[in-house]
């Protein structure tokens, strides 16, 4: 007997991310599973703030376990100006363990959003969104 798995994702299903499992046996359809999709919530809580005039730190907590809806895997940050939301300026991926990234080199006294997702085996969840400007650097003059 030969039984064959075909992993497939549905790109019309009622929301992003959804796969279905097909078993054939004997070349013949015989069942289909419906998996859950990807976390279904944002990492919480999601906090930015600036460390200096070119520079942010972002922090996040986890997703609340109701929507992992499978093991999470990591996290991707994505940082863009405010002024171009389309524009990504900085991204990464980190595992389960990090929460926490510092964003150096940018521009002083200028907007900042960023977006934070969990990711699994499934696909993204959605963004846990927080926006702040750098520091505006100014001279400092003493008087005595």
């Amino acid at each position: 007997m030969r039984m064959i798995l075909e992993l497939i994702n549905l790109k019309h299903a009622p929301g992003p991310n959804y796969y279905a499992l097909k078993t054939y046996l004997h070349e013949v359809p015989a069942t289909a599973f419906f998996f859950l999709p990807a976390p279904l919530h944002s990492p919480v809580p999601t906090e930015m703030f600036n460390t200096s005039s070119t520079s942010l730190r972002v922090t996040w907590g986890e997703v609340p376990d109701a929507y992992h809806h499978g093991e999470v895997m990591g996290y991707r940050v994505f940082l863009e100006e405010t002024a171009f939301p389309d524009i990504i300026v900085s991204s990464g991926t980190f595992p389960l363990d990090v929460n926490t990234t510092d964003l150096t080199g940018l521009k002083k006294f200028t907007s900042y959003t960023v977006r934070v997702r969990a990711y699994s085996f499934f696909g993204e969840g959605p963004d846990g969104v927080v926006t702040t400007l750098t520091d505006e650097d100014s001279e400092r003059y003493c008087f005595d």
